[in-house]
Parts: structure tokens; C-alpha cells; sequence
């Protein structure tokens, strides 16, 4: 059975990965990472999870260290009560509860502790003018201080990143570190970087200009720059002067190539290929003729394409329906049902894929 499940995947056009499958009996694997053993009807965790979890709890639990010994060891703490422990000569790391805050403050200094105290910053909290006695600075014991971003300024941050589909984020992303890269060796200052000056600019799309064969890097170097400074809310981004602007244009004329425009496919051509490839059974060159078919008479882009799955399909006496859930234009994901209608004759695109689904079976 199973080898005939694998000739079957083969001969519809799929390539099963080895690594990945099992092609002979066995009451003992392992499925989305849990060991199934069918034998003794239980499942378990691989060790190798086991040791992962392990050591992932160990990084974030917070470990006192003492003479080169942990509180906390593989799991398991040693010391319940952190207070019980002297905390003198250690930097450790304290994210204490709020109500402890007052106590764990006490205890640094009567230890003479030294590390990193994690907290809110609340000034009307009973722990506040223990740090902030006169409400205008901290006590000497502090030596340095970060206020850490909230929540809805990291939501922020997050919307903007999305602000842009994945792949321009971080084009653009990487784009901005090369001509970071770029100012940094040239001697251009932190504080001209971002924001930067037009000049800096004109100069580096030059730069880019000699060193290129197409116009596409600095292309995106122009937008990515555009980009980030709308991001940083500056007023005088230095991609709307002039001088910047007319860079990029005589960069797109000495980068220029000449357009090699392709031939449209033609109903000719869809029909030689038919002819060509058609054979009743032959699964993989159903599945080729289907594709060109439904993409031509639909419209659809590849992405499109490669993306239909069989739940996506109906078909109907006069019609066939196809869902694409995912497009280019669809920027909202609300979806988009394609239409095909039916011709009744061999070359059909309806008749076609109820041909590739009835022997393929799906």
C-alpha cells in the first residue's frame, strides 16, 4: 500500500521529501514532534525536546551565582527564598513583584548587591522615593538608568513594519544598512546618516550608479531612504530635492537597457501546445495543460496560480468557480472568486480540470 501511495505521488507530479517519510510499516515514529508508539498505545517527548525546554528555562530563569555555584541548577531551584541567599559580591539580575520591590530594595543595600533592578516606573508607588526621595533624581546607589518602551510604542513600531508588504520592508531594510555601511566608511557623521542631507545622498545613488549594471539598486536605495525618513516623521526628506531627484534620473538613463518585450500568449499557441501534450491518462501532462489553460482564460498571476488548492475549486453545469484567496491587489485578504466559463469543446478549461481531477482523483 504504501509503496503504491508514493507511485502515486510521483506520478502526479509531487517529489515526497525522504527525510520526512516513512514508506514502511512501523508502530514507532515520530510526528510533529511527538514519539507515537502504537504498540503500547502511549505518546511521548523526545528527549532532544526535552533537553531543549530544559535548557531555554535555564537561560531566562534568574540564576544567583555564588563562588561559581548556581542557586538554580537543571530545573530544579536550590534556594526557594532569594532572601535567604547573600546577595554580596554577585551582579544578578531582579525582577521582583511589586510588593517585594520595597523589600528587594532594603536587601541590595544591605547586601551591598550590585546588578540590574527591573521595574516600573510608577512615582506614586510606595517604593518610588526609596529611588526618588525629592522627586527630582535618583539616589547615588543608582549609577545608571533605561526607560524601556512600553507595549503600545512597540505596537507601533510593529504597525509600521507592516506598513509595507514583508519583502519591501525588508528590502528596503537591508538597503538602508548598505548605505549606512557606505556613509560610515566615507567618513559621513552618525548624526548625518539619519537623518541624512541630500547632497550625501546625490553622491551615494552616484556611487551606486558606477558600480552597477541595472538601475534596480539604485532605485531602491532612492526609496528606501524616501521610505525611512517618512517613517521618522522628518518634514525634509532629503529624497524630495531636486538634486537628488535629477541623480536618479540620469542614473535610469545611463543604466538603461533596451526593452526586450516577450510575445503575449496566443490562443495558437495554447492549442499547439494541447495538441502536443495531450494523452488520455497521462497525469502529469494533464496537470501541465490544466494550469496553462486555467491561468490564461482567468486572468491569474503565478503566485495565484500555485496557490489554488482543491477546496478552491467548484464546478458547475455552465461554469467553473475558483477561489483565490490571496492576490497581489487584494491588499486586505478579503478574497476574490474567478469565473470560467464552459465551452464544450476538447480544449475547455472546465472540461480539462474535471479530466485532471477525475484522474487524479481529488
Amino acid at each position: 500500500m504504501a509503496i503504491q501511495v508514493k507511485k502515486d505521488i510521483i506520478s502526479s507530479g509531487f517529489i515526497p521529501k525522504a527525510e520526512k517519510s516513512m514508506w514502511t510499516p512501523t508502530k514507532n515514529l515520530t510526528f510533529l514532534g511527538t514519539n507515537i508508539d502504537t504498540d503500547k498505545g502511549v505518546f511521548t517527548i523526545p528527549d532532544n525536546r526535552i533537553d531543549k525546554i530544559m535548557s531555554t528555562i535555564s537561560d531566562i530563569d534568574l540564576c544567583l551565582t555564588k563562588n561559581g555555584k548556581s542557586i538554580c541548577k537543571e530545573g530544579s531551584f536550590l534556594g526557594v527564598d532569594a532572601f535567604t541567599v547573600d546577595w554580596r559580591g554577585i551582579n544578578g539580575l531582579f525582577v521582583p513583584p511589586v510588593s517585594l520591590i520595597p523589600r528587594a530594595l532594603m536587601y541590595m543595600r544591605q547586601c551591598k548587591a550590585v546588578g540590574t533592578l527591573i521595574l516600573p516606573y510608577w512615582p506614586s508607588a510606595s517604593y518610588w522615593p526609596m529611588l526618588c526621595p525629592f522627586g527630582d533624581g535618583f539616589i547615588s546607589e543608582v549609577t545608571n538608568f533605561i526607560d524601556l518602551p512600553t507595549y503600545k510604542n512597540a505596537y507601533i513600531a510593529e504597525l509600521l513594519s507592516e506598513s509595507r508588504a514583508v519583502s519591501t520592508t525588508k528590502g528596503y531594510y537591508h538597503s538602508f544598512l548598505r548605505w549606512k555601511n557606505w556613509a560610515t566608511l566615507n567618513g559621513i557623521e552618525n548624526g548625518d546618516i539619519l537623518p541624512t542631507k541630500a547632497f550625501h545622498v546625490a553622491i551615494y545613488l552616484a556611487s551606486l550608479t558606477q558600480s552597477s549594471n541595472t538601475v534596480s539598486p539604485v532605485v531602491q536605495a532612492f526609496y528606501s531612504l524616501k521610505w525611512i525618513h517618512s517613517l521618522i516623521g522628518s518634514s525634509c526628506s532629503p529624497t524630495d530635492s531636486s538634486l537628488v531627484i535629477n541623480v536618479l534620473e540620469g542614473a535610469k538613463r545611463s543604466l538603461a537597457t533596451p526593452t526586450n518585450k516577450k510575445e503575449p500568449i496566443s490562443v495558437e499557441l495554447l492549442h499547439k501546445m494541447y495538441d502536443a501534450m495531450f494523452s488520455f491518462g497521462n497525469l502529469y501532462n494533464q496537470r501541465i495543460i490544466c494550469a496553462c489553460f486555467t491561468a490564461f482564460a482567468g486572468f491569474l498571476r503565478v503566485s495565484e496560480l500555485l496557490n489554488i488548492r482543491r477546496s478552491d475549486i467548484v464546478v458547475l453545469e455552465c461554469y467553473m468557480s475558483i477561489l483565490i484567496q490571496h492576490s497581489k491587489t487584494d491588499v486586505y485578504r478579503d478574497g476574490n472568486s474567478v469565473l470560467i466559463a464552459r465551452t464544450h469543446s476538447n480544449k475547455c478549461p472546465v472540461k480539462n480540470m474535471e479530466l485532471y481531477l477525475l484522474w487524479a482523483e481529488i
